[in-house]
């Protein structure tokens, strides 16, 4: 991405962090709608992802997206898929599945990278999502209303096992 287009990016929100949600959060067990937010990689993390979903249970309403931020790899993926081709000069979205995703009130928005980049910090501070949970890190204290503090070694099964023991226990 342009060093334009990353100014533009984030002019939608200058202060570089999201604004704080307004609504009481719901406990895990009654929060309906989960998003989760996630950056290709490979075949095996999104069937970690797949065994995630199954683990939230069939009562969720769960949506995905899945950031490419390779412009040569075609992700071998069923999720919707948001590129770099799809954010215009002008730093708008031109990408309605990223739109929808991103105006979709979630309870819970899972956000399963161990590292922030531009475009998901950009996702993270649009979305109205009411409860945001990420990796631990000192600029994930903008974004996130919980963060998860696990050795990046463990890998991803063991962040989301995390995630979800974590999001059990909030009252």
């Amino acid at each position: 991405m342009s060093l334009l287009g990353k100014k533009i990016l984030s002019l939608g929100n200058p202060s570089g962090q999201r604004p704080k949600s307004k609504v009481v959060h719901k406990t895990f067990d009654e929060a309906p709608s989960i998003g989760i937010l996630f950056s290709w990689e490979d075949k095996q993390q999104e069937q970690t992802i797949q065994d995630f979903i199954r683990q939230l249970g069939d009562e969720k309403s769960v949506s995905c997206l899945c950031f490419n931020p390779d412009k040569r790899t075609v992700p071998d993926t069923s999720l919707p898929v948001f590129h770099m081709g799809q954010l215009t000069l002008l730093g708008k979205i031109d990408s309605p599945e990223t739109n929808q995703f991103l105006q979709e009130p979630f309870d819970y928005l899972f956000h399963l990278d161990f590292e922030l980049n531009d475009i998901m910090r950009s996702f993270l501070s649009r979305s109205k999502a009411h409860y945001r949970v990420g990796f631990h890190s000192e600029e994930g204290e903008k974004f996130y209303d919980l963060m998860i503090g696990i050795n990046k070694n463990a890998g991803l099964h063991n962040f989301a096992s995390q995630i979800l023991k974590y999001v059990n226990a909030l009252r």
